[in-house]
C-alpha cells in the first residue's frame, strides 16, 4: 500500500475498530501515524501557503479588502474539563476560558457503545491569519472588520479577539477604528464526530 493511498483511507479517524489492524500497523511502521493500546493517532498535515506581490499607486488612497476560502488546518481534537496540562496550549492560543471549555466537552461527548467511558473528541480547525504586518505600515488599519461564521450551531468558536460580537447563530463580527493589531489571528473552531 503507498503512504497517499494509505493516508487517504486512513485520514480523519483515530477510534480502535475503525480499521484493519494490519492498516493501523502498517500506517506505524510507515512513520504516518502512532499507535498506542486502544488508539491511533494520524502524523501528518498539509499546510498551503499563498503569497504574492503587490504594487500600489504612489500618492494616492488605496482600499484593501480581503475575501477568499481559507484552507485551514485541523484535525482530531480532544478536549476536557478542566483542561490537561497538556492543552494549555490551546487555551493560551485560542483564550478559551471556562465558559468555552465547558462547552467544548458537551459539544464533542462521545458515547462509545461498547459501554466504556465516554469522552470528548472531535475535529477541529484551525485558522491562523498574519495581522501584525500591518504594524510596518505608515499607520493604523483605519476600518477594520472581521467575519467569522463557525459552519454549524453545534461548532465551538474559540479566539482572542477583544470587542468581537455574535451577530447570528453561526456569524461573529469584530470591527475596529484605527486598529493596530498586536498579535496574529489564531481562531479555533471544533466539531462534533459525525456519527
Amino acid at each position: 500500500m503507498t503512504r497517499i493511498r494509505l493516508a487517504r483511507n486512513l485520514a480523519g479517524h483515530s477510534f480502535p475498530g475503525w480499521c484493519r489492524d494490519a492498516q493501523r500497523e502498517e500506517a506505524a511502521a510507515l512513520g504516518l501515524a502512532d499507535l498506542s493500546p486502544g488508539y491511533f493517532y494520524p502524523n501528518w498535515s498539509i499546510v498551503l501557503r499563498y503569497h504574492w506581490t503587490q504594487t500600489f499607486p504612489a500618492g494616492q488612497v488605496t482600499q484593501i479588502s480581503h475575501a477568499y476560502e481559507n484552507r485551514s488546518g485541523g484535525g482530531i481534537f480532544g478536549w476536557s474539563h478542566p483542561p490537561e496540562d497538556y492543552q494549555q496550549y490551546a487555551v493560551d492560543q485560542y483564550c478559551i476560558d471556562e465558559g468555552t471549555s465547558k462547552g467544548l466537552v458537551k459539544a464533542l461527548m462521545q458515547t462509545p457503545e461498547d459501554g466504556s467511558a465516554p469522552y470528548s473528541m472531535g475535529m477541529s480547525w484551525n485558522i491562523a491569519y498574519v495581522l501584525r504586518t500591518a504594524n510596518s505600515w505608515a499607520g493604523p488599519i483605519g476600518r477594520f472588520k472581521l467575519t467569522i461564521d463557525k459552519g454549524d450551531v453545534r461548532n465551538i468558536l474559540s479566539l482572542c479577539a477583544d470587542g468581537i460580537k455574535k451577530t447570528g447563530p453561526t456569524t461573529f463580527v469584530m470591527e475596529k477604528t484605527d486598529f493596530t493589531p498586536m498579535q496574529d489571528l489564531q481562531i479555533l473552531i471544533a466539531t462534533p464526530m459525525q456519527n
